[in-house]
């Protein structure tokens, strides 16, 4: 089977390692237009429609995965009309794919449209590449983008009311709105901090992997994927509790509110008095967070593709792993 693949650049083009592991299963992937394909899979919204065409042209059936809808951009009058148009891209679809249960409800519930979970790919051999660097500094971290909705200035204000409180490394891409906004704030709240832009994968699980806790307190998300690396680095996790990360945890994370101080605060706190609940807790964790590795996510997507050649149907594939019994 040949793969037209549309991959995106920036933040997610790690999932383009995933064609390194369909092409170990024999089956040819193209990044682009191939006239040779048998199907066109389109990893996000931001090549949907470039992959509709190519579909379109090569009268081939296309796939479309779709990592999260965030509502309040479909008002906003820069994102309105593409929108629009990707909704129209995913109805004109032969096949939908999900990369969680809680994106599949939405994008039902929003715009009616039905989808397969397949779940998301972490660099789980870029992960097991970093040395492991021994005993851990009194050091928490959170990644993502600096935007508000990750609220990582209520960890910040959280560290503030922390005994004892260990410096906040806080991992992000270059061209995140104003980084310089955390550093004001960690100095008003007179929290260390130390600001990483474009750090590549291997320096954030370093940092990962020396640091005491994630705390990821992002009010939305499509997955996130900085506490499942963080678990497969050994690192425990506070996570804002929210449908998405209950999905993936169940009740083996700590959580807490993430737009409450006090609450991300107490989380912190606790783990960091009782070291053995997040060594226990990343034990538990950890076998399950494997259903994220390429490997897995290239077999689950390898199975719809296939059946969309052949165009037989395509049953569900398993849910995340607090699905999986």
């Amino acid at each position: 089977m040949k793969i037209s693949a549309f991959f995106p650049d920036g933040p997610f083009c790690h999932v383009r390692k995933v064609a390194g592991s369909l092409e170990k299963r024999r089956h040819s992937v193209f990044a682009g237009r191939d006239l040779q394909a048998d199907v066109v899979f389109a990893a996000d919204v931001s090549v949907a429609e470039a992959a509709h065409r190519v579909g379109m042209e090569l009268a081939k059936p296309v796939c479309q995965q779709v990592l999260d809808l965030p509502e309040w951009r479909f008002e906003d009058p820069y994102f309105k009309g593409k929108y629009e148009t990707y909704r129209r891209v995913l109805r004109e679809a032969a096949k939908v794919v999900s990369i969680s249960q809680a994106t599949a409800r939405t994008l039902k519930d929003l715009w009616g449209i039905e989808s397969e979970v397949v779940g998301y790919p972490v660099d789980d051999e870029a992960i097991k590449a970093v040395e492991d660097p021994g005993e851990r500094l009194h050091q928490v971290i959170s990644v993502g983008r600096f935007d508000l909705r990750k609220n990582f200035h209520q960890a910040i204000q959280a560290l503030s009311l922390v005994k004892d409180a260990p410096e906040f490394v806080l991992v992000g891409p270059s061209h995140s709105v104003d980084p310089g906004l955390y550093i004001r704030l960690a100095r008003e709240y007179g929290v260390k901090i130390r600001l990483l832009t474009s750090a590549p994968d291997d320096s954030k699980f370093w940092e990962m992997k020396r640091s005491k806790i994630l705390i990821a307190p992002s009010v939305f998300e499509g997955l996130g994927l900085p506490p499942i690396e963080a678990i497969l680095c050994g690192t425990p996790v506070v996570v804002n509790d929210m449908p998405v990360a209950r999905e993936i945890f169940r009740e083996d994370a700590a959580w807490c509110d993430g737009r409450d101080p006090a609450s991300i605060a107490k989380a912190v706190s606790g783990l960091l008095a009782d070291p053995g609940s997040g060594l226990a807790m990343v034990e538990k964790l950890r076998p399950k967070m494997e259903y994220f590795s390429m490997a897995r996510y290239a077999e689950r997507l390898l199975k719809v593709l296939e059946r969309l050649v052949r165009n037989d149907g395509c049953p569900p594939a398993p849910g995340p792993p607090s699905l999986i019994r």
